[in-house]
């Protein structure tokens, strides 16, 4: 991506995906490299919690993701909380699916208030953030 960018995360993130809390994921093996440096940079803008699961394959299951969002919303993230992948494969694909399906919490909530939100209502809300396309 770029030299020294981990120092500007917390900056860059309050540009492009302004949230109340982070919660940032890694594993083993990245976190012990780069998590605390990242942790400090998110932190300067809002809250963060870092959660960490064991590297490797085996370990992208149901177990492992409960574990993640459960300590997420214990830590306090909720609906206005944005999730930072820190690592690469099995990291981004936990990160992923622990966003998605926070997202389909906030998406179930939305419902009860004002009614069905389609999937393009969502798509459309979160891709308005970001400079790419559904």
């Amino acid at each position: 991506m770029g030299e020294g960018l981990l120092a500007h995360l917390g900056e860059l993130l309050s540009r492009q995906c302004p949230a109340a809390h982070y919660g940032l994921i890694t594993d083993s093996t990245v976190g012990p490299l780069y998590a605390d440096a990242a942790a400090a940079a998110i932190g300067g803008v809002a809250p963060v919690t870092g959660v960490t699961f064991p590297a490797g394959e085996r370990n992208k299951t149901r177990e492992t993701w409960s574990t993640l969002a459960d300590r997420l919303l214990a830590a306090g993230m909720g609906r206005d909380g944005a999730i930072v992948a820190l690592g690469g494969g099995v990291v981004g694909d936990l990160a992923g699916f622990v966003a998605a399906t926070h997202l389909r919490a906030a998406v179930t909530a939305l419902e009860d208030v004002i009614g069905l939100v389609t999937t393009d209502d969502v798509l459309d809300r979160v891709f308005s953030s970001f400079c790419v396309g559904k």
